[in-house]
């Protein structure tokens, strides 16, 4: 069943239709909407006239830098999981092939 979401951005309500795919899409929607206060905020004591633009533009500039940090450190975690499960694994071929050898001798 699709469901449908209401954003409001700077008093403006927008609808959206999501898909029954998207589990997770009011909370996608309310990160969106607490990354543009998140700028308002940081902003309030700077100019009095910021346009609208400018903010959602911040917003969506903080979004991609945190999602690439996330990418960046998701890589990094990938590479680890692999090097530490490839010495894993030579320790297992290790321990088994002197076993191995072990028993050969008896």
């Amino acid at each position: 069943m699709d469901q449908f979401l209401s954003i409001d951005i700077f008093g403006q309500i927008y609808r959206f239709k999501a898909g029954e795919e998207s589990v997770n899409a009011q909370a996608v929607a309310d990160f969106l909407v607490r990354e543009i206060h998140d700028v308002e905020n940081q902003l309030a004591d700077g100019p009095v006239n910021i346009e609208k633009k400018a903010i959602l533009v911040l917003a969506a500039l903080n979004i991609s830098s945190k999602y690439l940090d996330l990418e960046k450190s998701y890589g990094e975690l990938l590479k680890e999981i692999k090097s530490r499960s490839s010495n894993l694994i030579s320790t297992i071929d290790r321990n088994c092939n002197y076993e191995k050898a072990r028993s050969d001798r008896f």
